[in-house]
């Protein structure tokens, strides 16, 4: 084989089947069931129980994006004995409504609630929405907010916005057996709360990543088969289903899909919440819909006076600047206090005797190896695609894009250009060095990237610890532990720029840990980081994978999933792993004494 040819067309196609298996496994968690079991404590709505306060509601709701339901919040409002479809025909029957009988807002008719309500009775199966507005004070008396939660504007800081205001983020909805709204999500970034005034309504809720199942709201959860048969990725989807009933409030979190149907003649109380956990979708919605939605341009103009100080209130994201050290350190004290406790570490001037760091170029790369094959990609979850290096660094595309070259037999070409890894020379330090050669190599990667590409959010997962050594070029790293891997949607938000309206849990993450590469510098980051890059001028970096003491247990039983057993069984490899669980098992008996 030609050593211009791409290196080891076997050691492709594994890594090729390992890229197949971690989107395969991405899509297979990515339903309704595994977004209930694994991210919003499965099935069952929460429900608690009066005293609560503003802010466990907010820290047991609506940061952590969970649906609630409140019990014993209102048992004081008059409405809860005086308010019924004939109460609402006499007291207030002059007043107009919208109603619908199709469960969609936007297919009404106007009608004095007399009127609304004669027909129910005729047998009509109709359902309204009422924005009190002018007519707020009229109703308020029955449902006062002054003294609880629901009237603080600390908790609620529409509260805050010009009275005329009031009437809009306040809907009562009146419905008599078998109507109800159809599928859909609120367009303004806000949170609400529903209070069950009179008879009983079903709720069929469920959280804004289930949009791809959901087919935007076009399915019902009412006529599931139908559903399916029009959308079949609708089978996919699941919800929380449960009924309201007298007295109880519904917290809903900002983006929830939400559906209802209505099991005894039904009146409830509908309200907008914006606070700190979701004022930046508030913010965003009255930005970018305010041209096209009514009540949303209403309530950008209400609130023009108050967004700047509404803004201040909020927390700065919070990040965590990665340790730095000395390149000269020694290794033993990056193992104890960065390696064994999983932190990841920068060496500063770690490179010091590496000719790379001097001769490295994109136009040198270009030269020398433009002929050798590499993997480009936008971003890590695309089909990447092997192209020359020479065509990598030529074309012209709508977005920069990255490419990995792993230097298998190729790396020898290199050598000269490239030193040991600060304190990898040890092979207690670095048991791949035990491995033979092919396998080593196959461990070494470098990395190409144009001003603004980078690589996406995700965790490598062979059990390896990473060096990252940076030659030319800046690269910025984005970084979360393991534990926070169920806050991470399996590597689709950008740890850059978060959207926490498509990404909500991403609020319960750790502060993202960030840090900027220069040449000479080197990033340790331990076994199962996720990691986002993003490169800040033209950069070359070489990657290289490791093991020891503190990962090798875990090295190897990746290995095992990846090669098979019968690998690890052939020579020279079966020494190999004996060798290293003689030191594993050594290690554990030691910390037993």
């Amino acid at each position: 084989m030609s050593i211009h040819q791409n290196c080891d067309e076997d050691r492709d196609e594994d890594r090729d089947e390992d890229r197949d298996e971690d989107r395969d496994m991405e899509e297979s968690i990515r339903d309704g069931a595994h977004l209930f079991e694994h991210r919003y404590g499965g099935f069952e709505i929460q429900r608690l129980r009066a005293p609560v306060s503003a802010e466990q509601i907010t820290s047991c709701a609506l940061e952590v994006r969970r649906p609630a339901i409140l019990q014993g919040m209102i048992d004081h409002w008059p409405a809860l004995e005086r308010w019924t479809l004939d109460d609402f025909a006499g007291r207030f029957g002059s007043l107009y409504t919208e109603a619908f009988g199709t469960g969609d807002e936007g297919d009404g008719t106007t009608l004095r609630f007399r009127q609304l309500i004669a027909r129910m009775r005729a047998g009509e199966t109709l359902y309204s929405s009422f924005y009190p507005k002018d007519a707020l004070p009229l109703l308020r008396a029955d449902y006062t907010l002054d003294g609880t939660l629901f009237g603080d504007p600390a908790f609620n800081w529409l509260l805050e916005l010009p009275p005329e205001a009031h009437g809009e983020m306040n809907v009562i909805f009146v419905g008599n057996k078998g109507a109800g709204i159809a599928n859909h999500r609120d367009s303004m970034g806000t949170h609400l709360w529903s209070a069950q005034i009179c008879g009983r309504k079903r709720w069929w809720v469920s959280p804004p990543e289930m949009a791809p199942f959901v087919a935007g709201g076009e399915v019902s959860w009412r006529a599931r088969d139908e559903g399916i048969a029009a959308r079949p990725e609708f089978a996919k989807a699941r919800a929380l289903e449960f009924v309201l009933e007298p007295g109880e409030v519904l917290i809903l979190p900002v983006g929830w899909w939400h559906e209802t149907e209505i099991v005894e003649d039904s009146i409830s109380i509908t309200h907008d919440i914006v606070n700190a956990s979701n004022y930046r979708e508030y913010a965003h919605e009255l930005e970018h819909m305010a041209e096209r939605d009514p009540k949303v341009a209403t309530f950008a103009r209400a609130s023009a006076a108050l967004r700047s100080s509404w803004a201040v209130r909020l927390s700065p994201r919070s990040t965590c600047a990665v340790d730095r050290l000395d390149g000269a350190v020694e290794f033993q004290r990056v193992f104890d206090e960065y390696l064994v406790p999983r932190r990841p570490v920068v060496l500063e001037r770690a490179l010091g005797d590496w000719a790379a760091l001097e001769t490295w170029s994109f136009a040198l790369f270009r030269e020398r190896y433009g002929s050798f094959f590499v993997q480009a990609f936008e971003r890590y979850d695309d089909r990447n695609k092997k192209i020359r290096l020479r065509e990598f660094l030529d074309a012209e595309h709508p977005r920069p894009r990255y490419a990995m070259w792993c230097l298998d037999d190729c790396i020898r070409l290199l050598e000269g250009d490239l030193g040991p890894f600060p304190g990898l020379t040890d092979p207690e330090h670095d048991w791949t060095l035990e491995l033979p050669e092919r396998e080593q190599n196959a461990l070494t990667w470098i990395f190409l990237g144009k001003a603004g590409s980078g690589i996406a959010c995700h965790s490598d997962r062979l059990g390896q610890h990473v060096m990252s050594a940076q030659v030319v070029g800046k690269k910025r790293w984005w970084l979360h532990p393991p534990s926070d891997g169920p806050f991470l949607y399996e590597g689709a938000i950008d740890l850059a720029e978060p959207d926490l309206r498509e990404h909500p849990l991403y609020a319960n993450a750790s502060p993202v840990h960030e840090c900027t590469l220069a040449p000479g510098e080197v990033l340790i980051l331990p076994e199962g980081w996720w990691h986002q890059t993003r490169v800040l001028s033209d950069s070359l970096s070489v990657s290289h994978d490791f093991c020891n003491g503190s990962n090798g247990a875990s090295f190897i039983e990746r290995l095992v999933a990846r090669r098979g057993q019968t690998h690890l069984e052939s020579e020279p490899m079966r020494l190999v792993i004996a060798k290293w669980r003689a030191r594993l098992d050594a290690s554990g008996s030691a910390a037993g004494e």
